[in-house]
């Protein structure tokens, strides 16, 4: 089970939101050096992440990484990618409120798996903060992403 998801039933919000935060701050540096390294080489930010992310390698002791965070469709965002995962992983897919909403593998065993953020009936999944646990061995790591529909 997540842990973000553990400490929000066992009465401590405030930790997890504190991790949260942390986690996005994260996510949103690894955005900005995107955009810098797009701009040094005299291109736009398009709004699916690039390639190179993509190829960020699995490392011992690294961390899986959920982009685009937040999700916006509207934007022109189609997938929500999970990439750095060990090879073979399973991503389960939870509601805040505990809810089950879908289970990915990876099945290429890359360490990438995209979601078109539908759930298992094939139904465009709400907005809202989403938490995903990213299951390899016996290391499960969360991760938190936000869908803006």
């Amino acid at each position: 089970m997540n842990w973000m998801l553990i400490l929000m039933l066992i009465g401590m919000p405030q930790v997890a939101n504190a991790r949260m935060k942390v986690h996005m701050g994260t996510l949103a540096a690894v955005k900005d050096n995107v955009e810098e390294l797009e701009k040094q080489r005299g291109q736009e930010t398009s709004p699916e992440a690039p390639e190179m992310i993509r190829a960020l390698p699995f490392e011992e002791g690294g961390k899986p990484i959920v982009f685009p965070n937040p999700f916006l469709p509207a934007k022109g965002h189609r997938t929500i990618k999970f990439a750095r995962l060990p090879s073979g992983s399973t991503v389960r897919i939870f509601t805040v409120s505990l809810e089950f909403v879908l289970e990915l593998r990876d099945e290429d065993y890359n360490g990438f798996i995209e979601w078109d953020a539908r759930d298992q009936n094939g139904e465009d999944v709400a907005s809202g903060v989403y938490a995903a646990c990213i299951i390899s061995g016996s290391h499960p790591s969360p991760l938190n992403f936000v869908i803006e529909r």
